[in-house]
């Protein structure tokens, strides 16, 4: 029995991730096919971590998981303060040298699910190329800094690739690798990748490496790659495309810890950006306080009013160049005026993750308990871009629940206009 060799790379922010990806390769394969998988990572890994994997092990025949501690001085000095940077993306540079006695294997990122048997992509003859790659349809998108004069038109996503480590090693790439690794590319280890390997790959049909927005109801990936923009991820976006079957796929590890927290926090937020659960929410309470006097603020105050909730007592900012004034109809007060007790509602509009963590703090230190804390996400353009044509319909309701309430003035109401 021929062992299968598959790669990955994540460290304890991105494991459940990366063990549902792994858990689709695994269901679709073969009780036959023999497969091992590398799971390159640091020193943050934890018991319930590794627990995702032994469960596979278990639950799959011919599975066996290796975990390989990585430690690289040059990888380790990268800078990292690109929000897109994370040393984990770096690790499959060095997959020639810790696979050193393995002359083929299969790289997947942590953020894809398999739809197919992924074996098959081992049979095709790469004896003279280093890779087998997909050509990355989205590169000509973004607003891509070509510093390094790469071809776009043969530019490849680094996301799944079949590597011929023999040939790897043989030429020494990994010595070329690393001589670019500081050159401040815009996507630096997949530009690497690019540049080093460029007139030595093989193309494939994009269904090996399918970006997740692009794929219709007709198509049949290989593999979904979820990568990129809000709104693309389903443990963080229930309505991203291919969602459902990422959380079908997810339920393995119900009884996991991790498994619970991520969709607790993927249903808030999608709970939370419906105007029907908050106007619900609100009916619980005597006393409702949006937090937010800005864009957002004002949309979900006229969206409640829109849907007869009468008891917004006021709107909470910490400008005092803006309290004292009206929104909607709203007084704008300093949260130091409100008095805090369980028949209060507070409903968070403010969307950057910090600023909403210091208004939590700010909000419990004066009295308020977390379960009277919400918070509203209106979704935004890239979420509408992404969003599974499952949910759509709803999200139209949503919107026009929003903008125009329950009656009968939403008949002839333009949606597209929102978008």
């Amino acid at each position: 029995m021929r062992d299968n060799h598959i790669v990955y790379a994540t460290d304890h922010n991105f494991v459940f991730i990366c063990a549902v990806s792994v858990a689709s390769l695994v269901k679709q394969k073969k009780d036959n096919d023999r497969v091992i998988v590398h799971i390159l990572t640091d020193d943050t890994l934890i018991e319930e971590d590794i627990g995702l994997f032994k469960k596979l092990e278990n639950e799959y025949k011919n599975t066996d998981i290796i975990i390989h501690n990585i430690v690289d001085d040059i990888i380790e000095s990268v800078d990292m303060s690109n929000a897109y940077l994370n040393k984990m993306t770096f690790y499959r540079l060095l997959i020639p040298t810790v696979l050193h006695d393995v002359d083929k294997c299969v790289y997947l990122d942590a953020d894809t699910l398999v739809f197919d048997n992924l074996i098959s992509l081992m049979k095709y003859d790469i004896d003279n190329q280093y890779l087998a790659v997909v050509k990355d349809e989205g590169i000509k998108r973004v607003p891509y800094n070509n510093i390094g004069n790469f071809d776009l038109d043969n530019y490849f996503n680094a996301g799944v690739m079949l590597m011929n480590l023999e040939r790897i090693r043989k030429y020494n790439l990994k010595e070329l690798f690393f001589s670019l690794i500081d050159i401040e590319w815009p996507f630096r280890d997949q530009d690497i990748l690019n540049k080093t390997c460029a007139g030595e790959v093989l193309f494939l049909d994009k269904k090996f490496n399918q970006f997740s927005y692009s794929i219709k109801p007709e198509d049949k990936p290989v593999v979904a790659h979820f990568l990129g923009d809000a709104g693309m991820r389903p443990w963080q976006y229930l309505t991203a495309n291919k969602g459902k079957e990422w959380w079908q796929m997810a339920e393995i590890f119900f009884e996991f810890d991790v498994y619970k927290n991520t969709w607790k926090d993927v249903l808030r937020r999608y709970n939370c950006s419906k105007i029907s659960y908050l106007v619900e929410k609100c009916a619980d309470y005597n006393h409702v306080y949006i937090f937010g006097s800005g864009f957002y603020g004002n949309k979900l105050v006229r969206g409640l009013k829109n849907n007869n909730v009468n008891n917004i007592i006021g709107v909470l900012d910490n400008s005092e160049a803006l309290c004292g004034k009206l929104l909607v109809g709203v007084p704008v007060i300093s949260p130091y005026e409100v008095n805090y007790d369980n028949e209060n509602l507070y409903i968070i509009t403010v969307r950057n993750k910090n600023a909403r963590e210091e208004i939590i703090n700010q909000l419990t230190s004066l009295g308020a308990n977390m379960h009277q804390i919400i918070y509203y996400e209106e979704k935004s353009p890239e979420e509408y871009f992404y969003m599974s044509p499952e949910y759509q319909a709803e999200e139209r309701e949503n919107v026009l629940l929003r903008e125009l309430g329950s009656g009968t003035a939403r008949l002839g109401w333009d949606y597209n206009r929102l978008r």
